[in-house]
């Protein structure tokens, strides 16, 4: 198990969704009242996904050395402190002191030797949803496109590690004069001092969704997808989202609904829905419950709008490094919210609790409009859900037919064998109540309806004709001819578009000690990921 690093100094991010039941084209878009908090989960979970970047680098680095006046500085200094009784006269004594000066005011004492040239990799994930059947994903712009000096800081912080071991083996015989603590402090000041004259070249950058897939004999694996960029806005406090497309040919990918800013008000709850790394990757969990999202969630304490003008959610709800790019749910299991940011203790530099800001479902909308996308409940979540709310009423047998179809639609379904498992073990124990009938019931209810829509189309479309004729003969005068009237529909335009470029990262100005919100630039960071997203393999 690789250990991986959260970072809390800047922001956070990140979430869930849910998915919601339809069973025609015209009801997909429609969001039912869930059974319950563990129903909303259920049908959103299948849709959200670990979005990964990994990125990899030529490092530059010079290998830092003592001059000669720096040495004769350097010296002069341990001598007169000797001579006072400062320091002890021993050899261990005097060295501590050298290191110290050196670890004080490292650019005045090393200058750059040999560089050194070597690649390095790193990997950065986050959360994202699947909005269609087709794969298209919606995540936060900082996750797919990290910013360049986070990018640096990651480099310096994992790939000079190596660097590090290898100054300490060429100066060995020192570094076991010192202390545990010594050692430490000095490399530090070592790493920062390269870190300073580090240049990056060669940099190239894989994007990639992990899925989680079920396989005959496991419960879940890891399936490492390749993903295409296809729009994104800016980081916060800019429009935080980014769109992306799973590759391959899947097209019933289990899916969650968009909402409107109208689901959501000051004082709702909402569910986040993510992969927050510290409960994703904790070393005793199986690869299985890595896989697992995790529900938190919290009341909208404010609905807002950055300083760039988009609109953001602000709200309790838990979330952590790796949520970034999450969906924030309603209780109607409709995503009114990304998650983006969050506020930090300007002291501290740790997350400030209770303050946590979400890009608005509105300007979800508005980039997925702008790239022609649009949002649709797959079947294969259509019969899902369905199935999850048969199973809450213990109709195990109208369930168990519904998590079948799901799973054929959509043979890698990471939840429909669990399901389908639990709903034979029910049924054979006798705890089944699905009414009698079914599913003959289902099927008379069916073309019943049916039969009911075909009438009131047909007693529509006698109604207009006679309208029409009715209209044409009073309103056009004998002789003239009649205009064909085009219905117009309700169309609606999609929200301006809002700046894309953002000065710094010090919008908001927020009261001390708190500083301001700030995008993760990515959800959290790591050494190279185990994913292979160029052949779809996990690693």
């Amino acid at each position: 198990m690789r250990k991986h690093t959260g970072l809390l100094g800047v922001a956070v991010v990140a979430a869930a969704s849910a998915a919601i039941v339809g069973i025609s084209a015209d009801a997909a878009n429609a969001a039912p009242q869930p059974g319950s908090t563990g129903a909303l989960s259920a049908k959103t979970d299948p849709a959200v996904v670990l979005v990964g970047t990994d990125l990899t680098a030529t490092i530059q680095v010079p290998q830092p050395q003592l001059s000669q006046s720096a040495i004769q500085e350097l010296t002069g200094i341990a001598v007169r402190e000797a001579a006072t009784g400062q320091i002890g006269t021993d050899t261990t004594s005097i060295t501590s002191e050298l290191l110290r000066l050196i670890e004080k005011n490292p650019d005045r004492y090393l200058s750059a030797g040999a560089v050194d040239q070597f690649t390095s990799k790193l990997s950065s994930y986050g959360t994202g949803f699947i909005v269609t059947p087709d794969g298209y994903v919606v995540t936060a712009a900082h996750v797919t496109s990290p910013d360049p000096a986070e990018v640096r800081e990651q480099f310096a912080e994992f790939g000079l590690q190596q660097e590090a071991r290898k100054v300490a083996a060429s100066n060995r015989a020192l570094f076991d004069q010192l202390t545990s603590d010594q050692a430490k402090e000095f490399t530090e000041a070592i790493l920062g001092w390269q870190a300073k004259r580090m240049s990056l070249t060669d940099q190239q950058v894989t994007r990639f969704a992990q899925l989680g897939v079920a396989v005959a004999g496991f419960d879940k694996t890891a399936k490492g997808v390749p993903v295409t960029v296809i729009g994104q806005g800016a980081a916060y406090p800019g429009r935080d989202v980014a769109i992306v497309k799973l590759g391959g040919n899947t097209t019933n990918y289990p899916t969650v609904p968009i909402g409107t800013d109208a689901d959501i008000h000051q004082g709702d709850t909402i569910y986040v829905d993510g992969y927050p790394a510290a409960s994703t990757f904790f070393a005793a969990t199986s690869q299985d419950s890595q896989l697992q999202p995790t529900t938190t969630s919290g009341q909208v304490t404010a609905i807002k709008t950055t300083d760039q003008g988009t609109a953001i959610l602000q709200s309790q709800a838990p979330i952590t490094p790796g949520n970034s790019g999450g969906p924030a749910l309603s209780s109607n299991g409709v995503v009114v919210g990304l998650v983006s940011a969050a506020a930090v203790d300007a002291n501290s530099g740790t997350q400030a609790q209770g303050q946590n800001f979400f890009i608005a479902a509105s300007v979800i909308q508005s980039i997925l409009n702008e790239h022609n996308i649009k949002p649709a409940m797959s079947l294969t979540s259509q019969r899902y859900n369905a199935a999850v709310d048969d199973f809450d009423r213990q109709h195990y047998k109208a369930a168990l037919t519904g998590f079948q179809q799901a799973q054929n639609l959509y043979p890698g379904h990471p939840y429909a064998g669990h399901f389908i498992s639990d709903s034979q073990a029910a049924i054979s124990a006798g705890r089944d109540r699905t009414p009698d009938g079914f599913p003959t019931m289902y099927l008379i209810l069916g073309v019943a309806g049916l039969l009911v829509v075909v009438a009131a189309a047909a007693t529509l479309i006698i109604i207009r004709r006679r309208r029409s004729r009715v209209h044409v003969e009073a309103a056009m005068p004998t002789g003239m001819p009649s205009n064909d009237l085009v219905s117009q529909g309700a169309g609606w335009s999609p929200m301006p578009s809002q700046p894309v470029g953002f000065a710094g990262q010090t919008a908001f100005p927020q009261q001390p000690p708190l500083a301001a919100p700030a995008p993760q630039p990515a959800g959290y960071w790591a050494p190279p990921s185990q994913f292979d997203a160029t052949d779809g393999a996990g690693r």
